[in-house]
């Protein structure tokens, strides 16, 4: 489908006298990649805390898919269809790979019985997560402690969580921060795929400039608080402005 999917107007957030999100606009395309970079303290992570509802606004509006979810807290956003990874991986440590991505499916299942029930029979949720798995590669994890995993599979499955909430438009917060050079790769190869093969829209903070050139349709980049440019990557690569702010030469 063509069209905006996600929508922010005037987006602002204050912490007393500082101003993080100072009327940010931000427009996401569907079945896009579109990464948000600029300097640390830039308010990245704030706008995504405002989009999924972990934050209240100090004023704007945020529509998805031409719904005002600006007032919804974050579990009613990711029932609306928007998942969410953190900066910080965010799972149970003494549950296995398998748990921890079924705890997640369980909230999108009609009945609400406990996530941490043992399924009977047919269960939806226990085949949503083993899909989830397979999508980010550790489905040969399932049975495995989550605490026993490499840094780059937590990321993954932390990925993997957000995805068992089923999301038209997923947030990934710093999706390649402290992973190696190969985990960065295969990092890169599922951002690819949620798109090209799910058709799924991704919204991106992420600090790596050459994976962000290389992967994005659209780039915005912030600088205190504020969006100093946007457009393809080529646009910014090109930008002075950006260089001069965030890449931090005089080009």
């Amino acid at each position: 489908m063509i069209g905006a999917i996600l929508e922010a107007r005037a987006l602002t957030k204050r912490f007393g006298g500082l101003v993080a999100v100072d009327d940010v606009d931000l427009l996401v395309n569907r079945n896009t990649v579109h990464s948000l970079i600029g300097p640390n303290g830039a308010g990245k992570t704030t706008v995504f805390n405002l989009l999924c509802g972990l934050m209240a606004s100090d004023g704007g509006t945020v529509t998805f898919e031409g719904r005002d979810i600006g007032v919804l807290p974050f579990h009613r956003i990711t029932l609306e269809g928007i998942g969410r990874s953190f900066q910080r991986t965010q799972v149970f440590p003494d549950l296995t790979t398998f748990e921890n991505v079924r705890v997640a499916a369980q909230t999108r299942q009609p009945r609400r019985l406990s996530p941490f029930r043992v399924p009977r029979g047919s269960d939806p949720g226990s085949d949503t997560a083993y899909r989830a798995l397979e999508i980010v590669g550790l489905a040969d994890r399932a049975t495995e402690r989550a605490d026993i995993l490499s840094h780059g599979e937590q990321r993954a499955l932390d990925v993997a969580i957000a995805l068992a909430t089923q999301p038209r438009l997923l947030l990934l917060d710093e999706p390649t921060s402290g992973l190696s050079v190969g985990e960065v790769a295969n990092m890169t190869d599922l951002v690819n795929r949620l798109r090209s093969e799910l058709a799924m829209t991704v919204l991106l903070v992420e600090h790596n400039v050459n994976l962000v050139m290389n992967i994005s349709d659209v780039i915005t980049v912030l600088h205190q608080g504020r969006v100093l440019e946007e457009g393809s990557p080529d646009a910014i690569r090109g930008s002075r402005a950006v260089a001069e702010a965030y890449l931090g030469t005089d080009a």
